[in-house]
């Protein structure tokens, strides 16, 4: 999860001023992996932990995962940019506070929405690394 996290990261330094709908593009293969593996990991995390996330997943059209292997397909197929359903991209964006990006999805990414994806990103790491206890890796390490 973190490490395609951190491959997105640099596709996203990579995109310069491109628009939004193009940068996602080509951050969708990374992106689609990280909010994979944070649907698999999220029936492990603690109820409380599952309640405070914003990310959403098994709503088709809310979905980050979703939405990502849909974006994922249109580069697959060569577009150079998501296509059409721009009310897709802006649901994703509100998903984690995006609110500037929204306003303008011609624009780039704004860092401060990046951010905001990397703190729910870490959200999950750090409900993943407070479920290890010392007699977890006391078993482990045998």
């Amino acid at each position: 999860m973190i490490e395609n996290w951190g491959e997105s990261n640099k596709e996203y330094n990579h995109c310069k001023e491109a628009p939004l709908v193009k940068c996602f593009l080509k951050m969708s293969k990374y992106m689609w992996r990280v909010f994979n593996a944070m649907r698999i990991v999220r029936v492990r995390l603690p109820n409380e932990a599952k309640l405070k996330g914003v990310v959403r997943f098994g709503e088709q059209f809310h979905d980050p995962e979703h939405l990502l292997s849909m974006w994922l397909q249109y580069k697959r197929k060569g577009d150079a940019e998501i296509p059409s359903r721009v009310e897709d991209v802006k649901s994703f964006l509100l998903q984690f506070g995006c609110d500037q990006a929204v306003l303008n999805i011609q624009a780039r990414i704004p860092p401060a929405c990046v951010t905001k994806m990397n703190n729910k990103i870490n959200e999950y790491n750090k409900a993943l690394a407070s479920l290890v206890t010392d007699a977890k890796r006391r078993w482990n390490r045998r």
